[in-house]
C-alpha cells in the first residue's frame, strides 16, 4: 500500500514539475495588424484586392532542447473589404446613355496561424526571427456587383442588373502556407508575412461555368504588431 502511495506521490510530483516546466515555456500575448489580400480568381469581383485588419490572442512555446526554435499559434478575427464605383457616359448617342458599375466585398474570418519561428538572438533585448507554417481560416463573406444602366444619364430612369456571391458558392474554409521575417524587442514584436493559398475554394460545378479553369486561391500580405506578457 505504501509503495502505491509513494509511487502516486512521485508521479504527482513529476506531473507538477512537467506542467510547471511546460507553462514556464509558454508566453501569452496579443497581436494586431494590417492585411492586404489579392486573390487569384477566375471571375470578378473576387479578383479585386481587399484591405483590412486582424487581431486576437496568441501563445508562443519555446522548445527546451532547441532554444532557437519556437512555435506560435494565434486565434484571430480578420475583417477585409473592397468597394468601387465606375461610371461611363456615351454623350454622342442620339439619346445620351450611360451606366454605373458597383462592386462590394465584405469578409469576416476566424484565422488560426500556426508558425515555426527560427530565432536568432542579437543581445538581451533584440531577437530577429524567420517564420514558416500553415494558416487555417473560416470565412463569412459576401461579394456583390450591381450594374445600373441609365437613359439620359444621370437624370433618366434606370434598369438594374446584378448579383452576389456567398460562401454557398465557394468553400468557406481556406488553407495557406506562410513565410516571413520579424523582430522582437523585449516584450514587443513585429513581423511581415506572406501567405499563399493551397486550396482551390471554387467548386468545379460553380454556377458561372462548369470547367476546370475556375479557381479561387487566396494570397495575402500581413504586417503584425504584438506584445508578449
Amino acid at each position: 500500500m505504501k509503495n502505491y502511495f509513494s509511487k502516486g506521490l512521485i508521479l504527482s510530483f513529476v506531473s507538477i514539475l512537467f506542467t510547471s516546466s511546460l507553462f514556464a515555456q509558454i508566453r501569452w500575448g496579443v497581436n494586431v495588424g494590417y492585411d492586404f489580400n489579392d486573390n487569384i480568381a477566375s471571375f470578378r469581383p473576387l479578383t479585386q484586392p481587399t484591405n483590412g485588419f486582424h487581431l486576437g490572442p496568441q501563445l508562443t512555446y519555446r522548445f527546451q532542447k532547441a532554444e532557437s526554435l519556437s512555435l506560435t499559434a494565434a486565434l484571430n478575427y480578420r475583417f477585409m473589404a473592397y468597394s468601387s464605383t465606375q461610371k461611363q457616359m456615351f454623350p454622342n448617342l442620339i439619346t445620351p446613355a450611360g451606366y454605373e458599375y458597383k462592386e462590394h466585398i465584405i469578409s469576416h474570418a476566424i484565422v488560426i496561424p500556426v508558425r515555426i519561428n527560427f530565432n536568432f538572438t542579437i543581445n538581451n533585448d533584440w531577437t530577429v526571427f524567420a517564420i514558416l507554417g500553415p494558416q487555417l481560416s473560416y470565412h463569412w463573406e459576401k461579394a456583390e456587383y450591381v450594374v445600373q444602366k441609365q437613359q439620359d444619364y444621370p437624370l433618366g430612369t434606370a434598369t438594374q442588373a446584378g448579383g452576389y456571391y456567398t460562401p454557398t458558392d465557394y468553400l468557406p474554409i481556406d488553407i495557406t502556407i506562410g513565410a516571413g521575417l520579424g523582430c522582437q524587442y523585449q516584450h514587443f514584436f513585429a513581423h511581415l508575412t506572406y501567405d499563399q493559398g493551397v486550396l482551390n475554394r471554387l467548386p468545379e460545378a460553380y454556377a458561372l461555368g462548369k470547367n476546370n479553369t475556375n479557381q479561387l486561391f487566396s494570397r495575402s500580405l500581413s504586417l503584425t504588431l504584438g506584445y508578449n506578457f
